[in-house]
């Protein structure tokens, strides 16, 4: 990514006035504003419905790796989660996750891939926040506190994720045991 010196810019006069023309220009409507406020409004009931969603599913004992999909033991469960799912969903999507694909146009096949994943982030969503609790429980059980990790170690643990998703995959054109090596040496500053 280029540097750009900060300072030389806005010291220069020419740029200075523009960039001020530009800021006064710029006003929020009240339109603008409604939308962040109502916008703002649901992000923080959506936390809260979620929160509350996580301590219900921890009362009736639901573990994270109930919520492994691997886990088909549990498949009744992760129907019905995924039902539940759905019904958030408008009107329009529900039926057009009922249609078969092969009689939907392209847009249609689209938005209907969309909505599947929309489920799969939602179910990746109780089963992760299901497994932070587990770790924070355990790690107060053992007498200390969960440790939060540093955004260096979040950093490492997205990589280390992302790699194992392409270790599934065919015809990858590198050397993912390699690159993993590479990594942990990284993480451990080997």
């Amino acid at each position: 990514m280029k540097q750009v010196n900060t300072t030389t810019a806005l010291n220069n006069p020419i740029a200075k006035g523009t960039a001020k023309l530009k800021a006064d220009a710029i006003k929020l409507t009240a339109e603008i504003s409604a939308s962040i406020t109502e916008g703002t409004k649901k992000t923080l009931g959506a936390t809260l419905t979620k929160k509350k969603t996580l301590d219900l599913m921890q009362a009736q004992k639901i573990k994270s790796a109930h919520l492994e999909l691997e886990n088909k033991s549990y498949a009744d469960l992760h129907k019905q989660i995924k039902q539940a799912i759905v019904l958030g969903f408008t009107a329009e999507d529900q039926a057009l996750l009922l249609k078969e694909t092969k009689t939907l146009s392209d847009g249609e096949k689209t938005n209907k891939r969309l909505a599947q994943q929309q489920i799969g982030s939602e179910f990746a969503y109780y089963r992760r926040e299901l497994k932070k609790r587990e770790e924070r429980t355990e790690a107060q059980a053992e007498g200390g506190t969960a440790e939060k990790s540093t955004p260096e170690q979040m950093y490492f643990k997205d990589l280390n994720s992302a790699l194992d998703r392409l270790s599934k995959l065919e015809n990858v054109s590198f050397d993912i045991i390699e690159h993993k090596a590479i990594l942990t040496k990284l993480a451990h500053n080997e």
